[in-house]
């Protein structure tokens, strides 16, 4: 449909004699005569979010609508333009992107959704081009309620890095419909998506791409006075000093106390990740990186202390000083061609830029005190790779964790076991007497509980009635009518 989506504070965006709106969002409407236009201000987002719960088919309920009216506004942004995409189809785009190619020279008859990629990186989403209905997009919306329903939240904020996770759900809702996996290399996936008559591909490259062409000085245009003029902030540095407030007040509360709740120890665990998550900028420094590079890098950055596999240095010696900065490591593999992913230990105030290691694809895996990324390869993210030899020298378990362990109580003497009849414990099976039997009767000090499929049952319903409940009671009714092996695996 010719529908145009922008996303500002002010309605009246469109007119602003601005350099990054004239060559953007001002061109993209003058060149598009045929096409309407609707500029959603931080009221309409709100709404559009409300409306979802009087569709005769909403994809969200009541509690979720909720969340969202105490989020960032960027999240509740990214939220309701999924929506849009999804019921009304069109095209969307950020404010702060160029614009100079018609739509008509596009979008060729048949074309029924485009899938850019960002410097061979990830699929775009601050420009999005589809049909309405399009389960791609559904898949993203899944995929993005997923992680936003369980993350931790503070003043209803998500943490910086759990946002960054579900932008990339996007990308992520893309290989996982198109392929069915996240391994394929992003220049195969466009191979493939450009044999389908109703795709459309291309990889972009901040002043080259589908609906931009390069033009003297398009590199420079910067939507830093356009931010200014609204008073936008950095939202990753809004969010980052909420958490940093309350994290801050935790720490001070808990300082003395081992017996913490849950909720409490899960707050301090995600606060302690924050504290190793790069801030993006308002706009990348001219000095360290080319901006456009700049631009690329702040999405890529693999979340909490990461590693790669799979992958050896360019060079023998990592690189140090102000290159320890997660987005400046970044700008840095993407200005050379073979480099494939970067690693950046701030403690040691080090940069590694990697290639691939022959035929074998590059993975991620958790590392104290690292973190990863990419610039110019999608990562095949697994946790069983071998780590090179060149980090697992020096990997270590982080002081923090260390600290929280060491506060944890003892391990209580507790057996627990489930399965169908709670008087498997007295059957003559070899199986049970070479197991859980001989479990039971080499340590007559531990208890032991047989747990039938009523008690699996009735031990997640339980979790409602606890001081600090894990989950919700729409999670209870999800699970309780899951197959009885995912109901175990929950309980």
């Amino acid at each position: 449909p010719h529908k145009l989506h922008i996303i500002w504070p002010d309605r009246e965006v469109v007119f602003k004699k601005d350099e990054m709106v004239l060559h953007g969002i001002r061109k993209m409407i003058d060149l598009n005569p045929d096409w309407t236009y609707t500029v959603y201000n931080h009221d309409d987002i709100d709404n559009y979010l409300k409306k979802e719960l009087t569709r005769e088919s909403p994809v969200l309920s009541q509690s979720d609508i909720d969340l969202m009216m105490t989020a960032h506004i960027v999240e509740r942004t990214d939220a309701a333009r999924l929506l849009m995409m999804w019921h009304e189809g069109g095209f969307y785009q950020d404010v702060d992107r160029l614009y100079n190619v018609p739509m008509s020279d596009v979008l060729t008859p048949g074309v029924k959704m485009v899938l850019q990629t960002l410097y061979e990186g990830t699929f775009m989403q601050d420009q999005m081009c589809t049909a309405p209905g399009n389960p791609i997009v559904m898949r993203a919306i899944t995929v993005a309620w997923e992680m936003r329903r369980r993350v931790v939240r503070v003043d209803g904020f998500a943490s910086f890095g759990d946002h960054m996770m579900m932008v990339n759900s996007w990308t992520l809702a893309i290989r996982l419909e198109l392929f069915g996996n996240m391994s394929v290399p992003m220049s195969d996936a466009r191979a493939a998506i450009e044999l389908v008559p109703t795709l459309k591909t291309n990889n972009e490259e901040w002043c080259d791409g589908l609906w931009i062409r390069p033009f003297k000085d398009c590199k420079n245009i910067s939507r830093a006075k356009l931010y200014e003029d609204y008073h936008i902030e950095p939202w990753g540095y809004v969010v980052k000093q909420v958490w940093k407030r309350h994290c801050d007040e935790l720490r001070t509360k808990v300082a003395a106390d081992p017996d913490q709740d849950y909720s409490t120890r899960l707050l301090k665990f995600q606060c302690n990740l924050e504290d190793h998550m790069d801030m993006p900028d308002i706009t990348p420094d001219p000095t360290e990186i080319d901006p456009a590079v700049a631009q690329a890098c702040q999405g890529f950055v693999i979340r909490n202390q990461s590693d790669v596999s799979g992958a050896v240095w360019i060079e023998s010696q990592p690189s140090a000083g102000h290159q320890a900065k997660p987005r400046v490591c970044c700008g840095l593999c993407a200005s050379k061609p073979t480099c494939k992913a970067w690693v950046v230990q701030p403690s040691t105030s080090q940069c590694w830029l990697m290639k691939a290691a022959g035929e074998g694809a590059i993975g991620v895996r958790t590392t104290p005190d690292r973190v990863a990324g990419v610039a110019t390869a999608q990562f095949a993210v697994t946790s069983s790779m071998a780590v090179p030899t060149a980090v697992s020298q020096d990997v270590v378990v982080g002081p923090t964790l260390i600290k929280q362990l060491e506060a944890l109580p003892a391990i209580p003497k507790r057996f627990h076991i489930i399965f169908p009849s709670k008087d498997v414990v007295n059957s003559n099976d070899k199986m049970v007497l070479h197991g859980l039997r001989n479990m039971i009767d080499m340590n007559p000090d531990w208890t032991y509980t047989v747990y039938d499929h009523n008690d699996i049952d009735s031990y997640i319903k339980r979790e409602l009635s606890r001081e600090s409940p894990t989950l919700n009671a729409r999670d209870v009714e999800l699970v309780l009518k899951a197959h009885i092996v995912e109901r175990t695996d929950a309980a």
